[in-house]
């Protein structure tokens, strides 16, 4: 038997506390916790975020239009993007037959914001010793109209692209207020151990990718929950 009395154990404050080890398949006992926000012994930086977007009645988006951008500009903190999901409900039904399909695409060279809509203030802290306001540059909803405006490189393929019908038929009006499925567009998991992590002058998009038919009206709500971290 091997004589190495050696331990693991932690660093920094915790230098002295070994490791704890289970007996029968000597697999090392952790924790998940959040991630990481801030250093330790200055806090007041960083925290973890999310943001409820509501639109207005919206109506005659073009294809492609934008509906909800997330711009990130910090150089000092990084944003890991942790889950990012969908709901809409139509209020003025469509006259011919509609595809209601919707499209997350990440974002690089974003120097100026997008315009128009409601720019929104993320909430709410999750502890006291996180930041009090989070760092984003600019998190904007559309009300009635797409967004417009923005200075954004796009990738060349979207990440996800989610779509709810009924797609060949005219929607009638017997489908108004009925609620709808939540459609994910991104979750962390899916990335395995790397989720996506903005850094500067990067952030994200969600579009329409079918241009909205004549007469019909939704309200879409979008849900977006983020990390804002030192490193990663």
């Amino acid at each position: 038997m091997s004589s190495d009395t050696s331990t693991i154990a932690g660093t920094g404050p915790n230098a002295d506390i070994e490791m704890q080890i289970d007996p029968t398949f000597q697999a090392g006992r952790v924790q998940v916790k959040p991630l990481e926000y801030t250093e330790p012994g200055k806090p007041g930086f960083g925290g973890h975020y999310y943001v409820d977007a509501i639109s207005g009645a919206l109506t005659g988006v073009g294809a492609n239009g934008v509906i909800f951008s997330y711009q990130w500009t910090d150089s000092g903190y990084m944003a890991v993007l942790q889950r990012v999901s969908l709901v809409y409900y139509i209020t003025t039904a469509y006259g011919t037959a509609q595809m209601n399909d919707f499209e997350l695409i990440f974002a690089s060279a974003f120097t100026a914001a997008h315009t128009g809509g409601a720019a929104l203030t993320p909430s709410p802290k999750r502890r006291a010793a996180m930041a009090v306001n989070s760092a984003v540059a600019d998190c904007r909803m559309a009300s009635t109209a797409a967004l417009g405006g923005g200075t954004l490189t796009l990738d060349s393929a979207g990440y996800k692209a989610v779509a709810d019908g009924p797609p060949n038929v005219a929607i009638p009006t017997a489908t108004l207020g009925v609620p709808r499925q939540e459609l994910l567009l991104y979750d962390h998991k899916e990335f395995g151990q790397h989720p996506k992590i903005l850094g500067r002058s990067e952030g994200f998009v969600v579009r329409m990718i079918t241009a909205m038919g004549a007469s019909g009206v939704i309200k879409a709500m979008i849900n977006a929950e983020w990390a804002e971290v030192r490193q990663y």
